[in-house]
């Protein structure tokens, strides 16, 4: 296939050494209308809109107002396709934070943060919240940052709330009766990366910390407890002297098949900056579905094609973006 995958256009303002404002407006060709020509058939929205306050040349302490990704997890990768961590904790809300995080390496941070989220087993009110602490280091050529993060309901994250499917469950966000959980799920996620010259390394594991209840979501007919892997290692390097990267990946999902993810994933990419402000990305993924005994719902309805079970399937992709 051919398509034009994404476009966004970020703007910032700062409106005086403390204060500033970011915004980022987006395209993608995701279905908006019931025209059958995908050409009319895309999406164009608000994607993040938030204010920042602080000054970190000035003072540790920061805070954001706004709709952005709240700090639960990093899901970092080189990868074209997102890992499958994104899918069980990156979490977009209309949320407020506040942060600490002092100038300089080998240094501790920390943020926390409130909102009220889509999933409403607390009621309509602002009482969804959660934090993320770590530690920045750099020693000699070695730097990285490692990190843990938590937040109390884990099912207004991305794949939980959408998860792909034209029928069946597709996701929380279906229908507010969907989103009315028996109780909340929290959730945790542990990450780091480390960096080593041309080397790179990043791993994170995301769970939930308790079962949904069998109502709300379920694996091989029990409350499932979704959660994932991810590690990837790259190298930079200059091929016919341009700036490059290479890459492998290794993730894995459990009791996460009602969220249409694979149980094992398997990937690799080169990337190359061929012009100014362009690069060019290939990625090969590898994807092996749960097994055949497997089954799962949500909201009652089944989430999974039998068809598909036991199966694995392979991808090629590449990607021309250009960015300024």
């Amino acid at each position: 296939d051919i398509d034009l995958g994404t476009a966004q256009l970020d703007s910032f303002i700062s409106f005086s050494p403390w204060v500033s404002g970011f915004m980022a407006m987006k395209y993608d060709s995701a279905t908006n209308t019931t025209s059958a020509n995908r050409v009319d058939n895309s999406r164009f929205y608000l994607d993040k809109g938030f204010i920042p306050i602080g000054n970190l040349a000035k003072s540790p302490f920061y805070g954001s107002i706004g709709q952005f990704y709240v700090p639960f997890g990093r899901y970092s990768s080189g990868m074209i396709d997102l890992p499958l961590t994104t899918f069980i904790g990156k979490s977009k809300a209309r949320a407020i934070m506040f942060g600490f995080k002092p100038d300089g390496s080998n240094r501790p941070y920390a943020e926390i943060f409130g909102f009220k989220g889509a999933s409403k087993s607390n009621g309509n009110r602002v009482d969804d919240f959660g934090a993320d602490a770590g530690y920045d280091f750099s020693v000699h050529n070695v730097n990285g940052e490692v990190g843990v993060s938590a937040i109390n309901t884990i099912a207004d994250g991305k794949g939980f709330q959408s998860n792909g499917r034209s029928s069946g469950f597709q996701g929380f966000n279906s229908s507010s009766t969907a989103e009315d959980l028996k109780h909340n799920v929290p959730g945790v996620d542990v990450h780091g990366s480390v960096n080593l010259g041309s080397f790179g390394l990043i791993g994170e594991y995301v769970t939930a910390t308790r079962r949904f209840d069998s109502t709300d979501l379920t694996f091989k007919t029990h409350g499932a407890r979704p959660s994932a892997f991810n590690l990837e290692g790259s190298y930079s390097l200059y091929a016919f002297s341009h700036p490059s990267s290479v890459g492998l990946e290794y993730g894995f999902s459990r009791e996460a098949l009602g969220l249409n993810l694979p149980r094992t994933r398997l990937g690799a990419y080169a990337e190359m900056a061929i012009q100014k402000y362009t690069i060019l990305t290939l990625e090969y993924r590898h994807d092996i579905n749960y097994g055949k005994r497997d089954t799962a719902t949500g909201n009652t309805l089944t989430a999974y094609t039998a068809s598909d079970l036991g199966r694995s399937s392979n991808a090629v992709i590449a990607q021309l973006g250009v960015y300024f």
